[in-house]
């Protein structure tokens, strides 16, 4: 299963729109946050009615912070690849299921974010320390010989050598 390390999706605070986000907003979407209950897909600049680009897997509260684990899907990473809606926006639900607390209920992909400080998504072609991961990536950055522990530069020298012979 791809999924993405932590990624910054909103912080507490004024936002560039002159809006505020309480902190216990980010208290409650952290605590309540179960994709099996509820899951928060992600979309395009808040459009309901198209694509998904993936789920999102988790949240955790990091001080003022709600971070995110996302499970992208190839169309989130060509995206990313061709450098479009590269940071994200919460869609928030102030009233979650009669419960009174705020829950993430989506999730946009923007390159014009409200929130300050979110994390730009970018692709890693490194390996990441829990072998069960593939950190967010797509064929063009990240062999399959990668994946299964070929270190770079024997891959790099394949390549090489594949290139070298077509020439």
């Amino acid at each position: 299963m791809f999924q993405s390390e932590p990624i910054c999706i909103l912080t507490a605070g004024p936002t560039i729109d002159g809006r505020f986000i309480e902190q216990n907003v980010i208290d409650e979407m952290a605590e309540l946050y179960n994709p099996q209950t509820y899951n928060a897909r992600i979309n395009e600049e808040h459009w309901a009615w198209g694509a998904k680009f993936g789920s999102v897997l988790s949240l955790e509260k990091r001080d003022k912070e709600l971070w995110a684990v996302l499970k992208p899907n190839s169309r989130l990473l060509a995206t990313i690849e061709s450098d479009q809606l590269l940071h994200t926006s919460c869609e928030i639900t102030p009233n979650y299921a009669n419960t009174g607390k705020s829950y993430l209920t989506g999730l946009a992909l923007t390159d014009e974010p409200a929130s300050l400080g979110t994390t730009a998504m970018h692709l890693s072609s490194r390996k990441p320390a829990n072998k069960d991961k593939i950190i967010l990536s797509s064929g063009a950055t990240i062999d399959k010989q990668m994946m299964l522990g070929e270190d770079a530069d024997a891959l790099d020298q394949k390549q090489a050598k594949t290139l070298l012979s077509r020439l």
